[in-house]
């Protein structure tokens, strides 16, 4: 693996974001507005300090999935919409080296945005939201299942082009929800608890609630899960590029 080209996505994001500053949306915006739009609700329902704390490091778990999911996706969208997928896959970049770039730019910036969001719960509604291990550990496994999903979420978009984007990029979204980010899952049936238990996230924002005894997580059983995830994912990304490069997909404009 080639260092020089896997920082060469993030390096691609950061000249993107100063050339257009629209891009500040999904990168600032977007989780500013969706960090106010859940605190300000939690906020007219005047739960309890600890319950309140809750919520708003589920939301911010939430973009953890989300920073990994989308990235990876946006990596190639960036290809696609520029019209360059022909040069990316004929250039020298292996796909890890493609993979590896995107998520270290998803990882860049949930950094960047967990401060963000970390400062504007304190100043704006004076809670301190808890970190530790078991909080950070959990945010971990939330980014490494964004990997997972983003790889899926690439495989589609190689087989099914732009048919697919709107589709892919509401992946986080459905599993933050299905998984708990900030209730328990026990309002489900048993049987739907049982398959959500198959879900990495699940066992994630476990870990999130644990931390104000609402929840309790085995986090080697999580992992474990985890790591499956993202075995059985690349091999269906790899799959999905070896299949759209032999119909010539990867190398065709807007399809």
């Amino acid at each position: 693996m080639n260092a020089i080209r896997v920082l060469s996505q993030p390096y691609k994001t950061i000249k993107g974001i100063r050339e257009n500053p629209f891009r500040f949306y999904d990168f600032i915006l977007s989780p500013i507005l969706l960090l106010y739009s859940v605190a300000l609700l939690a906020v007219f329902l005047n739960p309890s300090k600890e319950i309140f704390a809750m919520i708003l490091l589920g939301t911010i778990g939430w973009r953890a999935l989300h920073a990994t999911q989308a990235d990876l996706l946006t990596g190639y969208l960036d290809e696609h919409w520029a019209e360059t997928k022909m040069m990316l896959f004929s250039s020298p970049i292996t796909t890890t080296e493609f993979v590896a770039g995107s998520l270290l730019t998803g990882l860049i910036k949930f950094v960047f945005v967990f401060i963000l969001m970390y400062a504007a719960i304190a100043l704006s509604f004076g809670v301190l939201v808890p970190i530790s291990l078991t909080v950070l550990y959990s945010l971990l496994l939330l980014l490494a299942y964004g990997l997972a999903l983003g790889l899926l979420s690439v495989a589609l978009a190689y087989l099914y082009g732009q048919s697919a984007f709107p589709f892919a990029f509401q992946f986080s979204t459905f599993f933050s929800l299905g998984s708990g980010a900030y209730y328990s899952i026990t309002i489900f049936p048993q049987w739907l608890q049982d398959f959500l238990m198959l879900i990495p996230s699940t066992h994630a924002f476990n870990g999130l609630k644990s931390v104000f005894g609402i929840a309790q997580v085995n986090f080697l059983h999580a992992t474990i899960i985890t790591l499956l995830w993202i075995i059985v994912c690349w091999k269906i990304h790899g799959y999905a590029y070896q299949k759209a490069r032999q119909q010539g997909k990867l190398a065709s404009m807007g399809s």
